[in-house]
């Protein structure tokens, strides 16, 4: 019977994709959105695969002509090396490779989606903008504090990308034991989250901005909310936030704006740029900039040339890692037990 991704696995044992463009495969079957889709398909083809092998061959170039050095050190025709030219050269290839690396993020968030959470106390009149950017009445809403104790998802569309709109438990400190676990998982959820949106009730004392305590990553969007509850214009910046209400279709329109430019910015490419779209791959490609940059420094200190021609071929072993020239067994398992048979 064939296993998980058995015929992936075998077209790539057959040398007729790599493993970048096996990933892009799965990443095709599981697109949830044209830009998903996109991606996908310029991975298939090869463009990525292309890129990498760009990558590869001036380091090539690099090892070869220093062990050509090595090995004819006293021939009287081997010129002399400019270290500090090849030194540069090298150092331009890795900050190439971690502009690469850096694109990730845009790549996970085309295939993935990206995921937008709702965060802050308790009446802040997070369920009811929920509501209206989902269109329809998932989370209840009542005046009561605490009603939301868990959290709540809907999907969605904005723009090209697929988004997930996150509800989540109000956040205060003396919160009851059931209540308090609701708001372990909004933490969680936020901070897990590309986008939050702090929502503070605009008809009562804003909370300290200590209660959003989230951790470095997300984009964060202020907003005070009830904007409609103290006769004021729509969509007013005050303090640094924009006062909105749930109720008024143009402020909920702002509000999708908003998340969709945070969302552009986080990306910091064209759609047609190249990105990669995996963890695994940024990863392979910092360690080759990292090595490649070491043997940069290697040549510009004077050292010997058997220590940057070490870390060029390092620096290789990690693009082949990526590409699967080189590909250890617990990394073919992960990534072909994600296929279905």
């Amino acid at each position: 019977p064939a296993g998980a991704g058995e015929f992936t696995r075998r077209a790539w044992l057959a040398g007729k994709l790599d493993l970048v463009q096996a990933e892009a495969l799965l990443d095709l079957v599981s697109a949830r959105s044209e830009a998903g889709r996109k991606q996908a398909l310029g991975h298939l083809d090869g463009r990525a695969s292309a890129a990498l092998a760009a990558l590869r061959l001036p380091l090539i170039d690099a090892i070869a002509d220093l062990e050509a050095r090595l090995d004819f050190a006293n021939e009287d025709d081997v010129d002399d090396l400019d270290r500090d030219h090849t030194s540069d050269a090298l150092q331009a290839l890795a900050d190439h490779m971690s502009a690469l690396a850096a694109t990730a993020r845009a790549g996970q968030l085309r295939v993935r989606g990206a995921r937008i959470a709702l965060f802050g106390a308790p009446n802040a009149g997070k369920s009811t903008l929920f509501n209206a950017l989902v269109g329809a009445d998932r989370a209840l809403v009542h005046d009561q504090p605490g009603t939301t104790r868990d959290v709540v998802e809907a999907e969605g569309q904005l723009g090209d990308l697929r988004v997930t709109w996150v509800d989540t438990a109000g956040v205060r400190d003396d919160a009851g034991t059931v209540e308090a676990a609701g708001i372990a998982r909004a933490r969680a959820a936020a901070a897990a989250s590309d986008v939050v949106l702090w929502l503070v009730d605009g008809t009562t004392t804003p909370e300290p901005d200590a209660l959003l305590d989230l951790p470095d990553g997300p984009v964060v969007l202020h907003f005070t909310t009830k904007a409609d509850l103290l006769g004021g214009p729509a969509a007013r910046a005050t303090d640094g936030a924009t006062a909105i209400s749930a109720l008024r279709d143009d402020d909920v329109a702002l509000v999708r704006e908003a998340v969709a430019e945070a969302l552009t910015s986080l990306q910091g490419t064209r759609a047609d740029d190249l990105v990669l779209t995996r963890a695994r791959q940024a990863s392979g490609l910092r360690l080759a900039a990292i090595a490649t940059a070491r043997g940069s420094e290697a040549l510009r200190a004077g050292a010997p040339l058997e220590l940057p021609v070490a870390d060029l071929r390092d620096a290789i072993d990690a693009i082949d890692e990526v590409t699967g020239r080189i590909a250890p067994d617990d990394v073919l398992a992960a990534i072909f037990s994600r296929f279905c048979v």
